[in-house]
């Protein structure tokens, strides 16, 4: 079945492209990615904005791992769930 794998990012563009391209290369099963940004200033969110193939959720302010987590996990679909 379809895994959820939620990213949470604050800043580190040049990790979050490597990150994303790496399950893109690397996973054969069927998933969807869920991001949430916790008020990127270095170009993160433009960069996310510009994918087609992954949910966005922009936080205003910086909420930390957990708070984010649990962003991603409200709109997960997936039957497994991965945390990055």
């Amino acid at each position: 079945g379809l895994t959820s794998i939620i990213v949470v990012t604050w800043n580190q563009l040049n990790y979050t492209r490597q990150c994303l391209a790496s399950l893109k290369h690397r996973t054969d099963e069927p998933y969807e990615v869920i991001i949430v940004d916790n008020n990127s200033t270095d170009g993160t969110v433009a960069y996310l904005e510009s994918l087609p193939d992954i949910t966005l959720i922009r936080n205003d302010e910086n909420r930390g791992f957990p708070a984010a987590v649990n962003q991603g996990l409200r709109v997960a679909k997936g039957r497994q769930i991965v945390l990055l």
